[in-house]
């Protein structure tokens, strides 16, 4: 069993809760003497943004993260890092882990220089994992996610757009299986990047229909267009990280 400890910029009335701010140096001493892992999956999110402040917190975290690491000298240390940092313009069928880097946002760019930041930062007797994780699909969908915005508009009987509904593809990943994943890194901690995104990749089309039929499967007020210029066709391979946890696969049956 694991002695379970989590931390955020907010206080919780818990005794295992440590409240610390990322963007500012970390104190050892609010931490336990002996700390076998650490799991880092805090970050500021926006895929539009073009502000440098989205890199700036993102890579002021993961430093002051770095620091606090080499201090606890954990065996695993896991982050949480996406998909985007491959950006959106691979001319491959399947983005696989041999893949160039290649952001083409500020938050891919900031994961990207995150993961070097901590495999060049944190000393070696500390296995370094980075998790290249599609969208997170969870029982509790935030209201951001545009499956949140797409069930709103639903159950408001408002129209949706649909823009490239059968050319545009998702790569998700259940929440369950990320934790999963977690555990085996955990207790066998082992160095590289993976992506970890489910088997499937459904297009936008098939994405609307689900969250149609578990909201309002009557709704019928839909506008479609095609934009050429914004295709977004691009699927990840997840062999690797199968491979090296021997896992069967992922799927997004869990959440659903």
């Amino acid at each position: 069993s694991m002695n379970l400890y989590t931390t955020s910029r907010s206080a919780f009335d818990y005794d295992q809760h440590i409240c610390c701010d990322l963007t500012l140096p970390i104190d050892r001493q609010l931490f336990p003497d002996s700390v076998e892992g650490i799991i880092h999956c805090a970050a500021v999110v926006d895929e539009k943004s073009d502000d440098y402040a989205i890199v700036d917190r993102n890579l002021r975290s993961a430093f002051h993260l770095s620091h606090l690491v080499n201090q606890l000298n954990p065996k695993s240390l896991i982050n949480f890092s996406s998909i985007a940092v491959y950006g959106s313009k691979h001319r491959e069928d399947i983005v696989s882990e041999e893949s160039p880097l290649a952001p083409t946002s500020n938050y891919g760019l900031a994961k990207a220089l995150i993961e070097n930041l901590l495999n060049l930062n944190i000393n070696p007797t500390t296995s370094v994992s980075h998790l290249r994780l599609g969208y997170i699909l969870s029982k509790e969908i935030p209201e951001k996610y545009f499956i949140h915005r797409i069930a709103q508009l639903i159950k408001n009987r408002e129209m949706v757009s649909l823009i490239n509904p059968d050319q545009t593809v998702f790569s998700f990943i259940d929440v369950d299986d990320i934790a999963q994943v977690c555990i085996k890194l955990l207790q066998n901690p082992t160095a590289g990047a993976w992506n970890l995104v489910n088997d499937e990749t459904p297009t936008l089309r098939d994405v609307f229909y689900w969250i149609r039929s578990n909201t309002n499967p009557d709704f019928d007020l839909t506008h479609e267009e095609v934009h050429t210029e914004s295709l977004y066709q691009l699927t990840y391979s997840n062999s690797e990280i199968k491979r090296k946890l021997n896992m069967d696969g992922f799927s997004s049956t869990a959440s659903t």
